[in-house]
């Protein structure tokens, strides 16, 4: 963040190598974490039904951006004799992918880095034998190094480590994912020539009733991914930050904020059922872990099954509403039981700029620019439409329906636009009472109308709801003008 501020050369230049410090550490305590887990056998198979070709696709893309600096050709391919779907671990495979065109990409300046997927031997009606490649046209290794490339911290000399970096765990987990899952590994390297990573593994072939099963479930995961909105300006585009940590809340709403969404902060899951009732957001950005109510079972009662129309008529049942989970623990258990609680994605923290503004893209696309007219956050609603309904309510206890009217469609307006919903629905009630003459009715929607401003400013005022910069100001309703101006 403080990269995107005004810096000379200098300061850009040691914050540039504090963060590319800091992203070294975090990467090889990963690693460490990784190999770990492996080594004291918490690394579980987990069986289920997978596309191939989308998971290889999926599997470069940490990596395709460093690639692209580089000048690099990435290339990928899957023998078209190979079942569309198989069942395996798809993370671990994918984590095995990563590791090695990670490697690939690191040691190649130029030329190209392939993968391939190949049938080896013949399928039986148990299982297919797959070939998966990993090519470069890179730096290469030293014969005399191909013994001992896939023990732990090794690399081939010091110099390697002083030029490239890197800790030297990621072929040992790749070799060690791959060794777990049932297949080996090999290498053919020739020193200026690149290196061929190989490894083998066994899946289940799929028959036709099973792959229909399989398109079943990919259907039934693709309804916790609606298809994206029509494209809008970013400051059109409120996002909910369910987080209680405060350095994270700061960190990401600053990274949105600074990117042109509107974000809106609360601390638990519980705060997050109440702000839906009243608030309409583009997206939530859930941690899994919070007090009072955690990210799971508050995803779990946005999404409610069974349809049910709970407090205040407003139905919590929302399979539309964009969710992803912040959460440290990136093992395959850890990210299945966000997917069946109803999340639609995940991200891994700390969280990253790059990824954490692709990720919201992907869901909630933008285009440049900001809508005609002023744009509404739900703090500037607190403050210019509470001063118009205070304008109203004075008009309206007069009599004086003409500019009652012209107040209550300048609070519509804003509300709708800052998202309260709520707000905005009673408003039209009681316009709507206004133009039949019904003054009997009025007053009741006058009244919801007042009650959804009260309900909203208790929410504000008990959960302390804050933007990044700026905590919203909520003022005394108590007070009335003593004039309509």
């Amino acid at each position: 963040m403080v990269l995107d501020t005004g810096l000379d050369h200098r300061q850009r230049e040691y914050l540039s190598l504090a963060r590319h410090s800091a992203g070294s550490l975090l990467y090889m305590l990963n690693g460490l974490l990784d190999l770990s887990r492996i080594e004291a056998g918490k690394t579980d198979i987990n069986h289920r039904n997978f596309n191939l070709a989308s998971l290889m696709k999926s599997a470069v893309v940490p990596v395709r951006l460093e690639a692209e600096k580089k000048g690099l050709k990435m290339e990928y391919a899957v023998s078209g004799d190979i079942p569309d779907i198989l069942t395996g671990d798809p993370e671990l495979l994918r984590r095995v992918f990563l590791n090695l065109v990670r490697n690939a990409v690191k040691f190649t300046e130029k030329g190209r880095v392939s993968v391939q997927v190949r049938k080896t031997g013949s399928r039986t009606d148990q299982q297919v034998r797959l070939v998966f490649s990993v090519a470069d046209t890179g730096i290469g290794i030293p014969a005399d190094k191909l013994g001992t490339i896939f023990e732990t911290f090794s690399q081939t000399d010091g110099s390697i480590r002083r030029k490239y970096g890197g800790t030297g765990l990621g072929l040992t987990i790749a070799k060690k994912l791959v060794e777990h899952m049932g297949g080996d590994i090999r290498v053919k390297s020739e020193v200026g020539q690149g290196s061929t990573f190989c490894f083998e593994l066994s899946f289940d072939p799929q028959n036709a009733e099973t792959r229909a099963d399989a398109a079943d479930d990919l259907s039934d995961h693709a309804m916790l991914s609606p298809s994206p909105p029509p494209a809008l300006p970013r400051d059109r585009i409120r996002i909910l930050l369910a987080e209680d940590d405060r350095v994270n809340q700061k960190v990401i709403s600053c990274i949105l904020e600074n990117a042109g969404y509107e974000v809106m902060i609360v601390p638990d899951g519980k705060a997050v059922l109440e702000i839906l009732e009243h608030v309409r957001f583009s997206l939530i950005l859930m941690d899994v872990r919070m007090p009072e109510m955690d990210g799971l079972e508050t995803t779990r009662r946005i999404r409610n099954p069974t349809g049910v129309i709970e407090s205040g008529g407003i139905p919590r049942f929302r399979t539309d509403l964009p969710i992803i989970a912040l959460t440290a623990n990136v093992l395959t258990k850890d990210r299945e039981m966000c997917f069946e609680a109803g999340m639609n994605d995940y991200l891994p923290k700390p969280a990253d700029r790059q990824t954490l503004v692709e990720k919201t893209e992907k869901f909630v696309p933008s285009v440049p620019g900001t809508k005609n007219g002023e744009t509404f956050s739900l703090s500037l609603f607190w403050e210019k439409g509470f001063s118009c309904f205070q304008s109203l309510k004075a008009d309206f206890s007069r009599g004086e329906q003409e500019k009652t009217e012209s107040h209550a469609h300048q609070i519509k307006k804003m509300a709708s636009d800052a998202g309260a919903y709520k707000i905005a629905d009673e408003v039209f009630r009681f316009e709507l009472a206004l133009r039949k003459g019904n003054v009997e009715k009025a007053g009741a929607m006058f009244e919801r109308m007042e009650n959804a401003f009260h309900a909203l400013k208790a929410l504000l005022e008990n959960q302390n709801w804050k933007s990044a910069r700026s905590e919203i100001e909520v003022p005394n309703m108590n007070t009335t003008p003593e004039n309509g101006n």
